[in-house]
């Protein structure tokens, strides 16, 4: 399926094949990019990098922080040639002026879309069995809720950066009229509005 496993689960090989994609068609981009318009740079941007980068990210999110960094460094260069702003101006406000989140925020748009359809039963039943109602919060340390789910112990570091434990941790901090939209639509309209605490890199 195009996603590179090895045997401690680290997806550095995984990440390595990504760079090697997304660096080959950046250096494209940079060629052509003098004589193409801002949206078409957009378009080439978000049709042929982009999705190398969000590509069975469910499953592959669990990287260090370290190749998290490699891969952000790789998107911050492709919005300063998109954008054509100079390396005077930080990534952060190329990205804020494109409009483009960061790819850890990505990520964790994708998995609040996974949750909201584990949840709302848009899912095959295996994948709702790996979650159950939330209890009290006494005991799970965050706030009631109807839509709520429990946040399984960790006790390896493995299991932390796990699906099972992060796609919980990300839904139960939504808000709660986010978690109650009446449609994935809505949901997906709104979760690109939401805006999730996350650490992204300057270059």
């Amino acid at each position: 399926l195009g996603v590179h496993i090895d045997e401690n689960l680290t997806w550095a090989k995984h990440v390595e094949s990504i760079i090697k994609k997304v660096v080959c068609n950046i250096s494209i981009l940079r060629k052509v990019s003098p004589s193409l318009t801002l949206d078409h740079r957009i378009t080439v941007y978000k049709s042929v990098i982009e999705p190398h980068f969000n590509y069975c990210s469910l499953v592959w999110d669990s990287i260090t922080e370290t190749l998290s960094n490699k891969l952000q460094k790789l998107q911050n260069r492709a919005a300063r040639i998109v954008s054509g702003l100079p390396y005077s101006v930080p990534s952060n406000e190329i990205r804020q002026h494109l409009g483009w989140p960061s790819l850890v925020e990505m990520r964790r748009r994708d998995k609040a879309i996974m949750m909201y359809k584990i949840v709302h039963g848009h899912t095959a039943p295996y994948l709702k069995d790996m979650f159950n109602k939330q209890k009290s919060s006494e005991v799970y340390g965050l706030r009631n809720s109807k839509l709520g789910v429990q946040i399984p112990q960790a006790r390896t570091s493995h299991f932390r950066n796990s699906f099972s434990f992060t796609g919980a941790s990300i839904w139960n901090s939504l808000p709660e009229n986010l978690k109650d939209e009446k449609s994935l639509f809505s949901f997906k309209r709104h979760i690109k509005n939401y805006k999730f605490a996350s650490t992204t890199t300057q270059t």
